[in-house]
């Protein structure tokens, strides 16, 4: 229709929007943004954005440029009356973290599945870029996570709850197992989140809490094999909510545990081959390369070519300068199982300094 903008403005907003949302669902980043800049081309006003800067967000971040991303996200929320410091201290951190656990003591699950519906759109467009800019967090600013989880339940017991509210629980359980080292308050939490699935139920929603839940904080209380099962089903849930970085994050965990409590190594290498396939096809990089490097690893392990193992650290941290704490602990297991303890320790002092608290007690 020519000048469809100017005629039929809603119509035209509606289908590039969803249009956007349709090729980033299918890994077509570039056609993403396209319809992404029609739209910020042509709408009037910030609220007509939101969608469209919600579908940018998540694009940028698929496609590596996590960064760009949370800042983009960041000056979302300035639009909406919130903002995240900059000037963070393990003091503050601890404060906050202190004044959020104290605020939580007056809530048992009742009264949180009993919380009224958030009313301010505002707010609630807070709770969902807060909810994005946590997932692109964990990999490239780690130090925004502890504030954007308090800040989600902080906004949830002040203005109300919606779906968003129900990860911020589950993601405010493993700050509390991170941070803290609280265990018993981050599975508190885990089932706060577990339970508003109920009233929350949706793909994306169910996706975001089996990845915190049953990939973090569950497998340190609970037997890892009643939880890993849940991720494979968190990660069919977040591909059909269209939700692919929460899918390939449940599928990511899901290979880590099975990996980790003893699946059956060839059967899992033939998992791990078809779920690289879907990674390269999403464009999810930083998983695929972490799913190479299990595989690599499985390759040794079922071959005992343990002289391969050094080379092939060397290789990656060649290839990156930084290497994620997933994979060097798959280096240093490897290296424990074969009895290269020199070898080990070395890996040890590494992977001392790139893990969470909850990663290590995870691994230990």
């Amino acid at each position: 229709i020519p000048d469809h903008w100017g005629r039929e403005y809603e119509l035209s907003l509606n289908l590039f929007h969803k249009s956007a949302q349709v090729q980033y669902i299918h890994g077509n980043i570039d056609e993403s943004m396209k319809y992404i800049g029609e739209v910020l081309d042509h709408s009037s006003n910030f609220d007509d954005r939101l969608e469209v800067f919600h579908v940018l967000v998540k694009s940028l971040g698929s496609s590596g440029a996590q960064l760009e991303a949370i800042e983009k996200g960041m000056l979302v929320l300035e639009g909406l009356g919130e903002s995240i410091p900059l000037d963070f201290t393990p003091k503050s951190v601890h404060n906050y973290l202190m004044k959020m656990e104290k605020e939580l003591d007056d809530y048992d699950k009742d009264r949180i599945l009993h919380l009224p519906l958030i009313q301010d759109s505002s707010k609630y467009q807070a709770l969902k870029f807060l909810s994005l800019i946590y997932l692109f967090a964990a990999r490239a600013r780690p130090e925004f996570i502890p504030f954007v989880s308090c800040r989600i339940v902080e906004l949830t017991l002040h203005h109300g709850i919606c779906q968003y509210s129900v990860a911020g629980f589950a993601a405010l359980g493993t700050i509390m197992i991170s941070v803290k080292g609280d265990v018993e308050a981050g599975y508190r939490l885990g089932k706060f989140s577990t339970s508003l699935l109920g009233k929350f139920d949706s793909d994306v929603v169910a996706s975001q809490v089996a990845a915190s839940v049953y990939g973090v904080i569950n497998v340190l209380v609970e037997p890892a094999q009643a939880n890993i099962e849940r991720l494979r089903n968190g990660y069919r849930r977040g591909l059909l909510g269209g939700n692919i970085e929460m899918a390939m994050t449940n599928i990511f965990l899901y290979c880590r545990h099975s990996f980790f409590f003893g699946k059956e190594l060839n059967r899992l290498q033939s998992e791990l081959m078809h779920y690289m396939q879907q990674m390269e096809h999403y464009k999810q990089e930083m998983y695929r390369k972490n799913m190479a490097n299990t595989n690599e690893l499985i390759a040794i392990l079922t071959t005992g070519r343990v002289e391969q193992l050094q080379s092939f650290f060397c290789e990656s941290t060649t290839q990156s300068k930084v290497i994620p704490q997933a994979i060097s602990f798959n280096y240093l297991l490897t290296a424990f199982i074969f009895r290269e303890f020199e070898f080990a320790l070395k890996l040890c002092e590494i992977y001392k300094h790139k893990a969470t608290k909850a990663w290590r007690i995870q691994d230990i």
